[in-house]
């Protein structure tokens, strides 16, 4: 590779440059700065673009290091699903939008392949979903905008109403109270 032999001629002037510098404090400054340049030069990622088969059996397209995803990409799977967005080795991670074939789509945060942290469910029967997830379920406070006109604002746990919340019926009356998960 050309790594080997740029160190080797950097190293080399190196020397000469340490050699010709009087005072200790100043060759040190020097030193210091070089080295600190030569890490970030030498060991910085490259970024490719690329396509591969995810592990799951979709078609990936994007940002990649070492041969898998990493950075912003699009991977289409066999049955139709879409996922765009954020990945690190190879696991959707940060910020994507997963859209599923049957129409329902979620948009929001991921990690490690899981609706994690803040994010927004569109159901096809029309409901959505605003709020906090935790490995793919409702978890923890959030807003469903249900499709008759209905609203619930409060805490979820494993998909389910549970805790404090309001629930405001579309003709206004409402219920604000404990909610149990059965």
């Amino acid at each position: 590779m050309l790594y080997p032999l740029l160190f080797c001629i950097f190293a080399k002037q190196l020397y000469y440059f340490y050699n010709n510098l009087k005072p200790n404090y100043v060759r040190n400054k020097y030193i210091i700065i070089l080295l600190l340049h030569l890490s970030t030069t030498l060991f910085a990622q490259t970024v490719e673009i690329g396509s591969c088969i995810t592990k799951d059996g979709g078609n990936y397209y994007g940002q990649m290091f070492r041969g898998k995803p990493n950075g912003k990409g699009k991977t289409t799977y066999k049955k139709g699903d879409v996922y765009e967005g954020e990945y690190i080795r190879g696991m959707r991670e940060g910020k994507g939008t997963y859209t599923f074939a049957d129409g329902e789509k979620y948009r929001g945060q991921w990690f490690q392949n899981q609706q994690h942290g803040q994010g927004v469910y569109y159901f096809s029967n029309g409901n959505r979903y605003d709020g906090l997830w935790y490995k793919d379920y409702q978890q923890g406070l959030g807003t469903m905008y249900y499709y008759n006109g209905d609203k619930y604002i409060g805490n979820w746990e494993h998909d389910k109403r549970s805790g404090q919340g309001k629930y405001i019926f579309s003709n206004g009356a409402y219920y604000d109270g404990s909610w149990k998960m059965i």
